[in-house]
């Protein structure tokens, strides 16, 4: 359980040189961080996110994935973030997202994410 981080709760960020490959993260618990729940970022292969739940952080998204590959999001709740619940962004290929449910995203209503 990772609560009340003062940047974000989880960053797995990788390279070329460096990548993330076969990286798990399940059941963990991500809430009240002032940056984003978890971001995932950087020429990755065959990573999972899964069974997990982030809530109440203040950064851009709960969850942020970017630049990575064959990434599979299930089986998540994620409630109560500041902007974006679950936040794929440019770069990302063969991304599987199932089961996740996404609740109560933005405190003023602005953006609203469904997967």
């Amino acid at each position: 359980m990772l609560q009340a981080c003062a940047g974000h709760g989880i960053l797995l960020a990788g390279n070329s040189g460096h990548p993330t490959w076969f990286t798990v993260i399940r059941e963990v618990t991500v809430d009240s961080c002032r940056g984003m729940g978890i971001v995932l970022s950087g020429n990755g292969w065959m990573n999972a996110l899964t069974e997990s739940l982030i809530l109440r952080n203040e950064g851009e998204a709960g969850v942020r994935c970017s630049a990575v590959g064959e990434m599979v999001i299930g089986e998540n709740r994620i409630y109560y973030n500041a902007q974006h619940g679950l936040l794929l962004d440019g770069g990302c290929a063969r991304i599987t997202a199932t089961g996740n449910v996404i609740s109560h995203t933005c405190r003023r209503l602005r953006h609203w994410t469904a997967v």
